[in-house]
């Protein structure tokens, strides 16, 4: 009877000790840097490259001018303390940030591959670094290009002061100015300052990505392979 009371009582304590260690384990993995979402939804993961500049170009409307958008132009989304993600209300609220691609953003990347805090500190360097250097490329982009900008908004208000004089319709203008904005953003596009800004762009993010690969084992370079695949390449 002792000898089952004894059995019972080491039966019990093995349980309790499972319980304990797989607790615990399971926190740790609930407080690794893959599970906080804090972390990995940061502003400094978002991607940044040619196509956003191109997207920060704000169309101009019978109501509105042509613009760029402030956001990007001085570079404030990296210092927002909202979770960079399609449902929080900076990126609802803001014509630049609701069409940025989050396959882009390398929180999505980085889920799954069980990184450590030391590969996560690491990671951010790097993008504090392609981060820099995009700021410079936007702002050369804006300055190539705002001579541009400025002479669509002088046509803009041409044919918008048309409509108020009763020269054309409304409805033209409106076909007139969506023909404003093609014939100013294929001026961009081809814009010799332009390309040069988009290899530059180009370059940088292969050089952050190439470094990011670099700190990664070999499973969670296979994983950051396929994932980085599937992001849309302007280059």
């Amino acid at each position: 009877m002792k000898i089952i009371k004894g059995l019972s009582a080491l039966s019990a304590l093995i349980l309790l000790s499972l319980i304990y260690f797989t607790a615990c384990n399971d926190k740790k993995d609930m407080n690794s840097p893959a599970n906080q979402d804090l972390n990995l939804d940061s502003p400094s993961l978002a991607v940044i490259d040619y196509t956003d500049v191109v997207n920060a170009v704000q169309d101009a409307t019978i109501d509105s001018d042509m613009s760029f958008n402030n956001t990007l132009l001085n570079y404030t989304f990296l210092n927002s303390t909202d979770g960079f993600t399609p449902e929080s209300a900076m990126m609802k609220s803001n014509a630049w940030l609701a069409n940025f691609d989050f396959t882009k953003h390398l929180g999505r990347v980085l889920r799954g591959l069980n990184i450590t805090p030391d590969q996560l500190t690491s990671i951010k360097g790097f993008a504090k670094t392609f981060h820099d250097s995009m700021k410079v490329y936007v702002k050369q982009f804006y300055n190539a290009n705002k001579d541009t900008i400025a002479n669509a908004k002088i046509k803009r208000k041409a044919i918008v002061d048309s409509v108020k004089s009763g020269l054309i319709t409304r409805i033209k203008a409106i076909a007139d100015i969506k023909v404003l904005n093609q014939e100013t953003r294929s001026k961009i596009a081809n814009n010799s300052a332009s390309l040069a800004i988009k290899a530059e762009m180009c370059a940088d993010r292969t050089t952050f990505f190439r470094n990011i690969a670099s700190i990664l084992t070999a499973d969670q370079l296979t994983k950051w392979n396929q994932k980085i695949a599937q992001i849309k390449s302007p280059c």
